[in-house]
């Protein structure tokens, strides 16, 4: 008698860890990106202005997470830095010299919701 051999075991594609929900209406806006000396890339972004309107909102997030990456799907090589909700900018260093990277923000909130991405802008760093 013959033992089976067990199926091999099939990694799917739910495996990947879950987007969190968007749970906050507003992007961040007007995102820009500087490049700077030695491969350094400076990330800014327009504060919200602290309105009746606006302040739900504001109570709502707690924190801001910016990526860069050399991938525009941020697929790959993607660099994360998470921010305190007071921050308008945020600094890459040690980046490759003369390389296309792309950054976006977006918003977080206390129970592990986010808002949507920004858009995505681009950014060459200089070659000194």
């Amino acid at each position: 008698m013959k033992k089976e051999d067990p199926a091999p075991a099939t990694v799917s594609a739910s495996a990947a860890p879950a987007e969190p929900a968007i749970t906050i209406s507003k992007a961040p806006a007007s995102v820009k990106a500087k490049a700077g000396k030695k491969g350094k890339v400076t990330v800014s972004w327009k504060k919200i202005k602290k309105t009746k309107k606006t302040k739900a909102l504001l109570k709502q997030i707690k924190g801001i997470e910016v990526q860069i990456s050399t991938d525009p799907t941020f697929a790959t090589n993607v660099q994360t830095k998470n921010l305190g909700k007071k921050k308008t900018k945020a600094t890459f260093k040690k980046l490759q010299k003369k390389t296309r990277y792309y950054v976006r923000v977006r918003y977080i909130d206390g129970a592990g919701g986010v808002s949507n991405w920004s858009k995505v802008k681009g950014v060459k760093t200089k070659k000194k």
